[in-house]
């Protein structure tokens, strides 16, 4: 399964000689270098100020943290900041880990998954007044609870795929260990997939990230199958989702600053066909297309659609929203579609201006998003993420380099978020 793959009448047939023509974006570049970013207070108190980049952690994701963490480090060493680098290595009472907090005047938060992207660490530093990077404890909560941010999306008229919630409790049980799955509870999900959406679907843990955990079903044929999945998931949380899986493009908007902007949409294209851990973590193995190939109508609706994400979870001055874009239409009707788009070349353009119309629209009606079919195309939102990674194979710093900023100047700008949410 392709989570990447081309749909009918989303296919991306252009030359190379095409694709360089949207790699240098003049306009995009020039919007940030002359309006945006240019005076960031937290530059102006660099000799003052002493920062914590706290990475590691404890949770699955402890080893992406890190290299999110040491380029993090890197970075404002190289910009002349005071900074200091902190490894989580167990857990955040450690005395060790108190009195390296103590030394600190802010903490830039550079951890991945639970402990550190579900508001826990956010807490305690607002217990302590350490201001620090990033959005606040319920944001954090919220977007690192895939069910419950889905539900959000859903109550605001934001499109995300269908889906059911398992819980170990529906199993009867308080731990899982090899074999404690019932046969009966299986089948009986599965005829509960059946009815509500079918196949094929995704299983993922509900607070998680970097794929780990997931897996792609095609069919209800092997129910074999459907009892690994579930299992594999229980692994990583106590509730787990079964997501009607979309076949169509990954893209990903990666937003900034303290009034948000979406920067150049990304295409992702992992070649082994999903978007996994390995997919994501090892050079080569992804191919990144930046700014995606895609109309510039269907990019603005898409950084409207991300945008919104960003506001209504209350996320501060760093996210990132991966969606899938889908065909709506029949396979006849996607060729006449395609034929009229080619006539027309005015819908190509990829100068990406749409950010000063629609960062600060707030007010689409819900039924714009529900279905595109002037254009004959579904957009999904697949999850949000607060913290998103910094390594470097990262969709974040793609992005701000795609319209001029350096990975230093991405890092100063989230540094310039940092303050306490609760007042």
């Amino acid at each position: 399964m392709n989570n990447s793959q081309n749909v009918n009448g989303l296919d991306n047939k252009y030359s190379k000689k095409q694709n360089n023509n949207f790699k240098e974006n003049e306009n995009f570049e020039n919007m940030f270098k002359k309006n945006m970013f240019k005076d960031l207070k937290i530059s102006e108190r660099k000799n003052e100020i002493k920062i914590g980049v706290i990475a590691g952690g404890f949770s699955s994701e402890r080893e992406v943290s890190l290299s999110t963490g040491r380029g993090i480090f890197e970075a404002l060493v190289k910009l002349g900041y005071n900074t200091i680098f902190i490894d989580l290595k167990d857990n955040i009472f450690n005395s060790d880990f108190l009195q390296l907090l103590r030394q600190i005047n802010i903490a830039f938060i550079a951890l991945h998954g639970k402990f550190g992207e579900d508001g826990t660490i956010q807490g305690m530093l607002e217990l302590l007044k350490i201001p620090y990077t990033g959005s606040g404890v319920l944001s954090s909560a919220i977007a690192m609870d895939k069910i419950f941010s889905k539900k959000i999306f859903k109550f605001e008229g934001i499109p995300t795929p269908d889906f059911i919630v398992v819980t170990k409790d529906y199993f009867g049980l308080k731990s899982l260990n090899s074999g404690n799955l019932s046969i009966k509870k299986i089948i009986e999900l599965n005829e509960k997939v059946l009815n509500n959406f079918g196949y094929p679907v995704i299983v993922k843990p509900n607070k998680g990230g970097s794929s780990i955990g997931v897996t792609i079903l095609e069919d209800s044929k092997n129910l074999d199958k459907l009892f690994e999945a579930v299992k594999t998931a229980f692994k990583y949380d106590d509730e787990i989702l079964i997501e009607k899986y979309i076949k169509g493009r990954l893209l990903t908007v990666s937003i900034i600053g303290k009034n948000p902007i979406a920067l150049p949409i990304i295409e992702i294209k992992p070649k082994s066909g999903f978007y996994d851990y390995k997919s994501k973590y090892t050079p080569g193995y992804t191919e990144y297309i930046v700014p995606a190939p895609i109309e510039n109508y269907m990019a603005e609706e898409i950084s409207s659609i991300a945008l919104k994400c960003h506001k209504v979870l209350a996320c501060n001055c760093i996210s990132r929203v991966d969606l899938i874009i889908s065909s709506n239409l029949s396979s006849k009707e996607n060729k006449n579609n395609n034929k009229n788009n080619k006539k027309n070349k005015n819908n190509y353009n990829y100068s990406y201006n749409y950010n000063n119309n629609y960062n600060n629209n707030n007010n689409r009606s819900k039924s714009s998003y529900d279905k595109n079919y002037d254009i004959g195309y579904d957009i999904n939102v697949l999850e949000v993420n607060t913290i998103p990674g910094m390594t470097p194979t990262s969709l974040v710093p793609k992005a701000a380099n795609a319209c001029g900023i350096s990975f230093e100047k991405l890092v100063e700008i989230i540094l310039d978020g940092a303050e306490l949410k609760l007042q």
